[in-house]
């Protein structure tokens, strides 16, 4: 497994994103050949921000976006 932080800004909406979580990847050697046979993602972390006058504003912080609305 190994791990992964994405930060995002959308300067056009004024919105930034973090995801942290971990990649699981089963390999299997095929005709000599280790390939990736399945690839699973668990999030540990979702911040959700805007910017409003040079400030942080936080719209959502957890571990699911299933009712998450930026609106």
């Amino acid at each position: 497994s190994w791990g992964v932080y994405f930060f995002q800004i959308d300067a056009q909406t004024n919105k930034l994103m973090q995801l942290g979580g971990y990649y699981e990847d089963k390999y299997r050697c095929i005709d000599g050949e280790w390939k990736i046979v399945e690839t699973r993602f668990q999030h540990h972390l979702i911040e959700m921000m805007t910017l409003e006058q040079g400030l942080h504003k936080v719209q959502f912080i957890g571990r699911s976006l299933a009712d998450f609305n930026w609106n």
